[in-house]
């Protein structure tokens, strides 16, 4: 059995910049290739999903870096990111916990389609 391993990464590196620049490109290609350039036909997937969240992760670059958490594959590769902020979380009975908060969760856009790519 192999199991993949993967590099956690915290924050917004040169790397995770450049990754997200790949993802922007491969999102395009596949839209062109899939989708007839038309992202409104890849409505519903898990695809179209990973577009939205990918555009909101890029357009957090610069206000929110220290908040990006990232995990990169064993070929150097960004497999995933999102953004995390600590939150309060109010319970019925007064009390109240901190938690975290995911958004823009989402993997690398070969990893949406339904016949994998790169």
């Amino acid at each position: 059995m192999v199991i993949n391993e993967f590099r956690y990464v915290i924050g917004v590196q040169e790397e995770i910049l450049l990754d997200l620049q790949l993802w922007q490109a491969k999102i395009t290609e596949y839209i062109n290739f899939y989708y007839q350039g038309d992202i409104e036909n890849a409505k519903n997937t898990i695809f179209y999903s990973c577009v939205s969240k990918t555009r909101e992760l890029y357009s957090y670059l610069l206000s929110r870096p220290e908040d990006y958490r990232s995990a990169i594959d064993e070929r150097g590769l960004l497999a995933c990111a999102c953004i995390i902020q600590l939150t309060d979380i109010y319970l019925d009975n007064g009390e109240v916990l901190q938690g975290l908060e995911i958004e823009h969760l989402t993997n690398s856009p070969w990893n949406t389609l339904l016949y994998p790519q790169l």
